[in-house]
C-alpha cells in the first residue's frame, strides 16, 4: 500500500478529500491518503510515498525543496479545477498517473519530483 499525504494551508478541506479517497480505496488498499497542514509537516511521518499539494500552497522553491528533502518523497501538484470540484476519482486517477512515473537516475530522493 503506497501512503500519499495531501498538505494544504488549513488542512480541513484536505480532509474532507482525504476521507472521500479512502472510501474509494476500501476495496483494492492500493493507495491510504492522509492529510496535513504546512504548519505541520514536521517532523516528517514515517513512510509517506508521495506529497500531493493542495493549490492553495504557494511554496517557494526552497520550501518545496525542504519538505521533499526531509520526507525522502516526491509530489506533486493537485491542479485547482480538480480540487475545486473535490472530484475523488478524479483526483486518484491524477494520483495513480504521477505516482506511476519512473524514478530518475542520479536523482534525490525515491523518485523524482513532478512539480
Amino acid at each position: 500500500m503506497k501512503r500519499v499525504l495531501i498538505c494544504c494551508s488549513g488542512g480541513i478541506t484536505s480532509k474532507i478529500l482525504v476521507r472521500r479517497l479512502n472510501i474509494l480505496q476500501e476495496q483494492s488498499q492500493e493507495y491510504y491518503f492522509e492529510s496535513v497542514s504546512e504548519a505541520f509537516l514536521f517532523p516528517a511521518k514515517e513512510g509517506i510515498d508521495f506529497i500531493l499539494f493542495a493549490p492553495q500552497l504557494a511554496l517557494d522553491e526552497k520550501r518545496r525543496a525542504d519538505i521533499l528533502q526531509e520526507y525522502q518523497c516526491a509530489s506533486g501538484q493537485i491542479p485547482d479545477d480538480m480540487y475545486s470540484r473535490m472530484d475523488e476519482k478524479e483526483i486518484l486517477h491524477y494520483a495513480k498517473s504521477l505516482i506511476g512515473q519512473p524514478m530518475a537516475q542520479g536523482g534525490e530522493g525515491r523518485r523524482p519530483s513532478v512539480l
